[in-house]
């Protein structure tokens, strides 16, 4: 079955060139979707863009249904350099930009893109009352759907 991305007007503040860089977010996310065989530990070693994919726990009420992953930062240069040095290494790449999104309830070949946390990203999770909209408006109704 094939994967298919969806993706939501919240993503747009995150991009300056919207249209572009959201397209290739999607494609780039649905070749890393598709490469199961890839994965190992929660990364995918054929998609080098995206890092640690975990689903969220807390707070409980998003627990099982927005996930996270990591995708490779694109400043400052430090940052940069930290997430090539950990895939040369054979680690899981970690960054503070973070691609939210949710799997589908049924379908599990659909996902939709929530937001994304960047800068910032592991402080702006910590804002629970955030990840609950989210969820209640955008994770919610497409898992009811898919």
């Amino acid at each position: 079955m094939t994967v298919e991305i969806f993706t939501e007007e919240s993503l747009f503040n995150g991009f300056s060139n919207k249209n572009v860089e959201l397209k290739a977010l999607a494609n780039e996310f649905k070749a890393y979707k598709e490469n199961k065989a890839g994965l190992l530990l929660g990364f995918n070693l054929g998609n080098p863009y995206f890092g640690k994919d975990e689903k969220l726990t807390q707070p409980p009420v998003i627990r099982g249904i927005l996930q996270k992953v990591h995708f490779k930062p694109d400043t400052p240069k430090k940052a940069k350099v930290a997430w090539s040095t950990s895939i040369r290494k054979g680690h899981i790449p970690t960054s503070d930009h973070v691609l939210l999104y949710a799997q589908g309830k049924t379908n599990l070949n659909k996902y939709l893109l929530i937001d994304i946390f960047k800068p910032d990203g592991h402080k702006k999770m910590k804002d629970f009352a955030k990840l609950v909209e989210l969820k209640k408006n955008f994770a919610d109704p497409f898992r009811e759907t898919f």
